[in-house]
């Protein structure tokens, strides 16, 4: 029986690959049985012979399988490919420019393991662009539960680093939306909206490298596809609503809608991107108005129309998520109104 099923995509990374899969080779242990799949993206360096060359010479007990894409898929495609080739009982998602930290994954495990009222574990990072863990180390386990769970847990708002039960991402249909960026945000709230409790670790478990080729520090390059990419995201939430939690996903996509008008501000944008970001501005203004949420479609047209020039300010982008929490629990207190 494989206890964990560590899906690592691979794609341009021969300078992190290496150090990513030792750190993999580093978690073996008797209490847990590990199998690691590594998607193929097409990668056009040398990164496949380098992971060839270190399965050849690994004689351990984690089970190491190659699956390889036929083209280039991107990211999402390459880890639901993992995820649907994964036969562990949980899954651990990890990208091949980090690495996990020597016993990682024993350590969510036994998490597990001892509070299996938690249905997601998900540990500390270190950032290494920040210099800093993302949670103060020394601390409780925290376990959060309802609403809570949303407003705290997408503080990390990354598919990897989470242990999450195979079985349920399937049975919830918990794959990644491809063809996108920032394909991490819609899983992770997906995620978060279809579990009951959630539980946060103070012990950090993974080391986030700072990649000046990866997909977030490219978007300038790509602008269409970045606020299409923003776009595509709020339409997927206005598709797919929550009921019980209008108030905090109407608010938490709203930023993502904000960027996109942004980039068509600042960027050369094609006609096309232009309609498209438009036209999921009018359906979320007025799919909201049309469920009544008067005071908070009004607010919307305000920050998107009206006032959407302070955007520019650092002052509003720096404070936006503060303002943001405060207006979300103003309109989760007149929701009350709507039930």
């Amino acid at each position: 029986m494989i206890d964990v099923s560590i899906i690592i995509p691979v794609y341009g990374v021969e300078k992190y690959i290496r150090r990513c899969l030792e750190s993999v080779i580093s978690q073996e242990c008797d209490s847990v049985q590990i199998e690691c799949i590594i998607v193929d993206d097409c990668s056009p360096d040398g990164s496949l012979s380098i992971i060839e060359q270190m399965q050849l010479g690994y004689q351990g007990l984690i089970e190491f399988q190659i699956v390889k894409h036929q083209c280039n898929r991107g990211l999402s495609a390459a880890r639901n490919t993992g995820l649907k080739a994964a036969k562990g009982d949980n899954i651990l998602f990890l990208d091949s420019d980090d690495y996990l930290l020597p016993h990682a994954i024993e350590c969510l495990v036994d998490s597990k393991r001892n509070n299996p009222e938690a249905d997601v574990v998900m540990g500390n990072m270190f950032n290494s662009y920040q210099g800093k863990a993302a949670i103060p180390e020394g601390g409780k386990e925290v376990l959060l539960k309802g609403r809570e769970k949303i407003s705290r847990g997408l503080s990390i708002i990354t598919a990897w680093n989470k242990l999450v039960n195979r079985q349920f991402l399937l049975d919830n249909d918990l794959f990644f939306i491809e063809g996108i960026m920032f394909e991490d945000i819609p899983w992770t709230y997906d995620l978060l909206s279809h579990v009951d409790s959630l539980l946060i670790l103070p012990t950090i478990t993974y080391y986030y490298e700072y990649n000046e080729t990866s997909i977030m520090n490219t978007i300038q390059d790509r602008p269409d596809q970045a606020a299409k990419s923003w776009a595509k995201i709020v339409r997927h939430y206005l598709d797919h609503p929550y009921p019980s939690l209008y108030v905090e996903q109407r608010q938490f996509v709203l930023g993502f809608l904000l960027n996109a008008i942004d980039i068509c501000n600042k960027c050369t944008i094609c006609e096309d991107t232009h309609r498209f970001v438009s036209d999921v501005k009018k359906q979320m203004l007025s799919s909201t108005l049309k469920d009544g949420r008067i005071m908070m479609g009004l607010y919307m047209y305000l920050i998107l129309d009206l006032f959407h020039g302070v955007f520019q300010f650092r002052f509003f982008r720096t404070h936006y998520d503060k303002i943001n929490s405060i207006v979300t629990q103003f309109f989760r207190l007149t929701s009350v109104f709507h039930k």
